[in-house]
């Protein structure tokens, strides 16, 4: 197992450790700054920035929290904006303050674009808009 690959293993153990001890304070992360929160998270072993996002997300109901490094919003946002290519893939830092303060619920949207099949159409958003209002 290399250095990177060890993040993706998390030790409940640990975890359990780190809030009974109150290193962890789960309501104390309820009225964090998200960065405080992500901070605390990330100091359990097996907890990357991305799944601390995810629980900001999902289990505090934080509404402007836009994962930087999901690739999969990264690739919805170049369809929705119909970007360029990058190399260095930051479409997002482009266009997220744009949902300011509902960063959150636009990630919402944009994943459902990918699960709908809209990002992988090969379809531009316009396009795809189009051929909607073509049924109605």
């Amino acid at each position: 197992m290399n250095e990177n690959s060890a993040v993706f293993h998390l030790h409940p153990e640990e975890a359990c450790v780190r809030m009974l001890t109150g290193e962890v304070d789960l309501e104390r992360l309820g009225t964090a700054s998200d960065e405080e929160a992500v901070q605390s998270l990330l100091s359990i072993k097996g907890i990357g920035r991305w799944t601390a996002e995810m629980f900001l997300i999902f289990a505090l109901g934080r509404e402007h929290v836009v994962s930087l490094r999901d690739i999969g919003l990264q690739r919805a946002a170049k369809w929705v904006y119909d970007m360029e290519e990058r190399i260095d893939w930051k479409y997002l830092q482009q266009v997220e303050h744009l949902w300011a303060p509902y960063g959150s619920i636009a990630s919402l949207y944009l994943w459902e674009a990918i699960n709908a099949g809209h990002v992988d159409s090969g379809e531009t958003l316009e396009q795809r808009f189009t051929k909607l209002h073509e049924t109605l």
